[in-house]
């Protein structure tokens, strides 16, 4: 009677469950029996709030390879955790999932994110560290309500110009293969912003002038083969630790620049970058 319990409470909560519910959970079955899971986990790993929509889903260290077109199926799921998997591909289906409010693909296989990543509107926390990302999708700059972006370790060579568009208080670029950064970077809204070893040989003055008053970055680059004949004299005067690779650069309310707190004639430093 013992091994009938789990079963008999199973089926008890399902019939407790709307239809829609059940499909999504045939979702989640399916997402893991295409990585030759036991789909009899599904509501295991599967969280609800009103037995009417799958809410979470939590998937950690599970050998999970593929996220499957499956995953389009839970409109209304709002936080997925699939951290410390082998994941190297997920669906472009997951564009449908609009209600996401964040995603943690920590320590995956990922090469690639699905350009449809763009349509996940409510998306504010991004995890994506130790992956091997090579680009993002242009798309990425659609995501306004982004608050953590977490992309250090990875393979990036290059991001894309829309990367500029995004309102993040950190960015977290540490451990990739820049060479440089987009011609729309200084649009970003950010705080700190962590360039730890890259492949950045020139010093992205034109990139890193904030475009927007009240925007104040605070750039880590220690780690890159810059030239230090490329770093401007204005930053060598004013910024102590420019050797290290600290830096400070800030447009303020009234629209002037700033660089590590000293005011500075804004056309002189761009007289720099001709």
């Amino acid at each position: 009677m013992k091994s009938l319990l789990p079963l008999l409470l199973f089926t008890l909560f399902l019939s407790g469950c709307s239809l829609e519910f059940k499909k999504q959970l045939k979702a989640v079955e399916e997402i893991l029996i295409a990585n030759g899971l036991d789909p009899g986990s599904a509501r295991a790993i599967s969280a609800t709030i009103d037995n009417k929509n799958v809410y979470s889903i939590g998937l950690e260290n599970d050998s999970l390879r593929v996220i499957t077109d499956a995953i389009g199926k839970l409109h209304n799921i709002r936080y997925l955790n699939l951290n410390f998997n082998q994941i190297e591909e997920i669906s472009e289906e997951i564009g449908k999932c609009t209600a996401l409010v964040m995603i943690e693909l920590v320590g995956n296989r990922l090469k690639r994110l699905p350009e449809s990543i763009g349509n996940l509107r409510n998306l504010e926390i991004l995890e994506l560290r130790a992956n091997q990302l090579e680009y993002l999708p242009e798309s990425i700059g659609k995501l306004q309500k982004l608050g953590t972006l977490t992309l250090q370790r990875n393979k990036l060579k290059k991001l894309p110009e829309s990367f500029g568009d995004l309102r993040i208080g950190t960015v977290w670029l540490n451990e990739n293969k820049l060479k440089t950064l987009p011609k729309s970077f200084g649009r970003l809204r950010a705080g700190e912003i962590y360039l730890v070893n890259n492949n950045i040989s020139e010093f992205p003055l034109k990139q890193i002038i904030p475009v927007h008053p009240n925007t104040y970055y605070g750039l880590a680059m220690a780690g890159n083969p810059i030239d230090p004949k490329t770093v401007p004299d204005l930053f060598k005067a004013n910024c102590t630790g420019w050797a290290g690779g600290g830096f400070m650069i800030a447009r303020v309310k009234d629209s002037s620049l700033t660089i590590c707190h000293n005011p500075i004639d804004e056309s002189i430093l761009v007289l720099s970058t001709e």
